[in-house]
């Protein structure tokens, strides 16, 4: 029988924000993502091998102390992680002996799925074959998007590009971009790209489909924005508080339109992962007009569920993100979007033809980011309803026609290609 597939992440390592599978409680952020496909994959397996199969996922990875049991189907290989940022860790885990045969032992002899850069250092270092899955985009990428430099991590994804057996990317668009930035004498990458768009959650789809959400939709609402009237229209920035996520921009806009729209508030969920910049987004909103400061609510992390839940619209102005979370998150509760346009991003909203911004899009896609355009943009997300519906409906249909385990059978297949190649070369 061939060995379980091992997947490896350092990402449950970021603060835990008490995300939730079913019963089961796991790390945050990117990290439940990783849980997350970890139980997919488990789920392709048990499909293919029967139930009575005792062959499990394996996922290494630190131990998280909201963790109160396994992900069903996965086998945990916890490991206690230092405190540090992540890429610290991975050097510090590459240079220790002791570290590295301790890796060694929990990985085994590969192939090891690894999710992100300092997980996939570590992987290279042992000389393992590797599938290499970023969470967010490849450094040459991002600057090419975004028009800046592609920043510290360049040569160590450089590295990665030419020593990976297979490298994963959630759009076709970020394949195109990475092969055309890939730096010079990167040999074959263009066969060793594969393209595994990201599935929406299980667990969101159910939670969609429960009943009661109305009622856990008041409580959510009741605490994370007090005083908001039934017919408030909520507008929700959601993820980490960092100037890549345009929440500056989101607030000092809001604060603009917000007497032209009485019934809306704002609402920015997610951790202050940049102190000085979240000090920034705090003194925008302390500046703003007091009735106008009232309506915004800077609420730190909470549960995955709970911005969704708890606003009307969401407000994405990211444009380096080839997968974000939070619009399917979003538009699985029937939320709509309003979208910086993104080539990457195009794919996972359905932007296969020019952008448009009439009623019957998902999302409400933004070309141009200039504060006269944002401000048109959130007010009309806060004062036309008929658009919140149409989008809403049209962005729950979107997420909802994607099969559940589509993406974990493909990455599966990367997966055992690389082993089968592996194989090969060795016999």
């Amino acid at each position: 029988m061939p060995p379980p597939p091992v997947l490896t992440s350092f990402l449950a390592h970021e603060p835990a924000t008490g995300h939730r599978a079913g019963a089961r409680v796991v790390a945050g952020g990117a990290g439940y993502a990783v849980v997350e496909q970890a139980e997919a994959v488990a789920r392709v397996l048990a499909a293919e091998r029967g139930p009575r199969d005792p062959s499990r996922v394996v996922l290494v990875a630190p131990r998280a102390p909201t963790w109160s049991r396994g992900p069903r189907g996965v086998s945990l290989r916890p490991f206690a992680a230092p405190d540090g940022a992540l890429d610290e860790l991975a050097v510090r885990y590459v240079e220790d002996r002791a570290w590295r045969d301790r890796f060694r032992e929990l990985l085994g002899g590969g192939p090891v799925l690894a999710h992100h850069l300092p997980a996939a250092r570590v992987v290279e270092a042992l000389g393992l074959p590797s599938v290499v899955a970023m969470h967010s985009l490849w450094p040459t990428v991002r600057a090419a998007v975004d028009g800046g430099p592609p920043g510290p991590r360049a040569d160590a994804c450089a590295r990665l590009l030419g020593s990976a057996a297979a490298v994963v990317v959630a759009t076709r668009a970020e394949r195109d971009l990475l092969l055309a930035t890939a730096p010079a004498g990167v040999a074959d990458l263009a066969a060793r790209v594969h393209v595994v768009p990201l599935a929406p959650s299980p667990w969101l789809r159910r939670l969609a489909r429960r009943d009661g959400l109305a009622r856990r939709r008041a409580a959510w609402r009741a605490r994370l924005v007090p005083g908001a009237a039934p017919h408030d229209v909520v507008l929700a920035v959601v993820g980490r508080v960092v100037p890549y996520k345009g929440v500056l921009e989101a607030v000092a806009s809001f604060v603009r339109v917000a007497r032209a729209a009485p019934r809306a508030r704002l609402l920015v969920v997610g951790p202050p992962t940049d102190a000085a910049y979240a000090a920034r987004v705090a003194a925008a909103v302390e500046a703003a007009p007091r009735d106008v400061a009232a309506r915004v609510h800077l609420v730190g992390p909470q549960r995955l569920e709970a911005a969704p839940l708890a606003s009307d619209v969401l407000v994405h102005l990211s444009r380096i993100e080839s997968f974000s979370r939070t619009l399917d998150e979003a538009a699985l509760l029937g939320r709509p979007a309003v979208v910086a346009a993104s080539p990457v991003l195009a794919e996972r909203v359905g932007r296969g033809r020019a952008p448009a911004t009439t009623s019957d899009d998902d999302v409400l896609w933004l070309e141009d980011l200039s504060p006269a355009a944002l401000d048109a943009a959130l007010l009309r997300a806060a004062t036309d309803g008929a658009w919140r519906s149409a989008c809403g409906a049209a962005s729950a249909r979107r997420v909802e026609a994607v099969a559940p385990d589509a993406a974990a059978r493909a990455l599966l297949a990367v997966w055992r290609a690389v082993g089968d190649s592996r194989a090969c070369g060795s016999s």
